[in-house]
């Protein structure tokens, strides 16, 4: 890596021999972060090379082959599992729109030209997904497992922000993550790694990863000022599936949530006082959807409120007495 003095004996003034530094230390850090992909990916492909010798019927008449789609399923996250069985007790998963059993060497899909061997069922690429991800190591992360552990065990709060960097000039659609730090209550900003500390991960590794700590991601990211920064909120227990939509959603602004939040409150006020809406000569826009919302409201709010009635009327003159002496007057109405 060149010094600033030796860039200046090539011919470069002082200020452009900085710059020239500064970009050579990004491209450092990008060449580094993408070898550890790289090598975390070739087993994978080796696998599928393996797969191609031993079945050559997994080729298309066209070019390319089934185990070549299910690679990019793979690298995806296009697939898990599913906690519950099939008919016959096998594993079961979903691959994109299709349900497949790895042990029961069947697939829902309509490829009919795919091959099926005695002793390992039918060879779409939804079934060869499922073998490459069983098989392969490089969607595990011991890496950030190790990095998050000890984070979300001293955490005072239920859940973590773990600040998550998009490459949006990756293909341009940022498909490409980094785990940049986190935040959790108590702190008053959060934590933000160095350039080489950043934690490359693709969506199989951060699903493997989320697995092995019993943690889900339990919104949608939100996103942060800037291009590439997002806070993708994680806690004990379940969540959304992680899947493609979830983990790659554009996400959500602080300014969309409290617009969602004040929203939600101006339906239930008209839900309380629908009469009052209808018989006023004010004007009030809502969707098709909000409208049903505000119907499911109202009448759940009249079910609560005969309920409450009902409790009411079984509670003991005395505790009655009791409640309206103690200001509960406002309850009791």
């Amino acid at each position: 890596m060149n010094t600033v003095a030796e860039f200046i004996k090539q011919g470069w003034d002082p200020a452009q021999a900085a710059i020239l530094v500064e970009v050579q230390k990004g491209v450092t850090v990008d060449a580094y972060q993408e070898a550890k992909v790289d090598a975390a990916r070739l087993p994978l492909l080796r696998l599928v090379e393996g797969y191609e010798a031993k079945w050559p019927g997994i080729h298309y008449a066209k070019g390319g082959s089934r185990a070549r789609k299910a690679m990019e399923i793979v690298l995806n996250g296009g697939l898990y599992r599913v906690i519950e069985a099939d008919h016959n007790g096998n594993d079961l998963w979903q691959v994109g729109n299709h349900r497949c059993s790895k042990r029961g060497g069947w697939c829902d899909c309509k490829d009919e030209q795919a091959p099926v061997i005695v002793g390992y069922g039918k060879l779409c690429q939804h079934r060869l997904a499922v073998a490459l991800k069983t098989n392969w190591l490089g969607d595990q992360h011991p890496e950030l497992l190790a990095y998050l552990q000890p984070i979300i065990e001293k955490a005072p709060g239920a859940f973590v922000d773990l600040l998550i960097e998009r490459d949006y000039d990756w293909h341009g659609e940022g498909n490409r993550a980094r785990v940049a730090g986190y935040w959790h209550h108590g702190m008053s900003q959060h934590v933000r790694l160095t350039p080489l500390e950043i934690i490359p991960v693709t969506l199989p590794q951060f699903q493997w990863v989320m697995g092995q700590l019993g943690w889900a991601l339990v919104d949608l990211p939100m996103k942060l000022a800037g291009f590439t920064d997002y806070y993708y909120r994680i806690a004990k227990g379940d969540g959304f599936p992680l899947d493609e939509a979830v983990f790659w959603h554009k996400g959500r602004t602080w300014q969309m949530s409290d617009r969602e939040r004040m929203r939600r409150f101006q339906l239930r006020d008209i839900a309380i006082h629908l009469d009052a809406f209808v018989k006023s000569p004010l004007y009030v826009g809502l969707s098709s959807y909000e409208a049903g919302r505000v119907m499911q409201l109202h009448a759940q709010i009249a079910v609560n409120q005969e309920q409450a009635l009902e409790v009411w009327e079984a509670l003991p003159n005395t505790v009655k007495q009791f409640i309206l002496e103690n200001k509960g007057v406002e309850y009791a109405n």
